[in-house]
């Protein structure tokens, strides 16, 4: 007795359905967010959409909210699941991560890493992409200042 090849077909047809695609687990969603402030006074604030706000102790009711797509939060989390603490406190970050799939946070007290700085090196580059209206201009150039002021 032979079984007819549309058998195959069919078969494979309905386990390629029934398996489906498999979820990645690395997938950052958009309320997944992380927080890196630093001694210095900047709090920059990054979400999973690639959004963000950044602002400075010093100037509370300054801040910059950045679009979609300026960072890139899935840099961030391996720096917040291997926390090494770094040994130098003044130029180090305290890093909270948030992870909405595992409704999870993870905290690094002082995490010295080169995605760090380059999160934030991305928002103080691009501090004139939040600029849309007379408010966030001003909000852009207090944080300028602040920044030339301590560099």
């Amino acid at each position: 007795m032979t079984i007819p090849q549309t058998f195959f077909g069919s078969v494979l047809l309905l386990m390629l359905y029934a398996c489906g695609q498999s979820i990645a687990k690395s997938r950052t969603s958009p309320l997944d967010y992380a927080e890196l402030s630093r001694n210095d006074g900047w709090l920059l604030r990054v979400h999973g959409d690639g959004s963000g706000s950044l602002t400075h102790r010093q100037y509370p009711h300054h801040h910059l909210d950045y679009p979609l797509q300026t960072f890139d939060l899935s840099i961030l989390r391996p720096v917040a699941q291997a926390c090494q603490p770094g040994s130098d406190t003044a130029s180090c970050y305290n890093l909270t991560y948030y992870r909405s799939a595992a409704d999870r946070t993870r905290s690094c007290s002082c995490a010295s890493s080169a995605p760090l700085d380059e999160a934030m090196n991305t928002a103080i580059a691009n501090m004139q992409l939040t600029v849309d209206d007379p408010g966030s201009e001003r909000s852009c150039r207090m944080l300028r200042r602040v920044w030339l002021a301590a560099r």
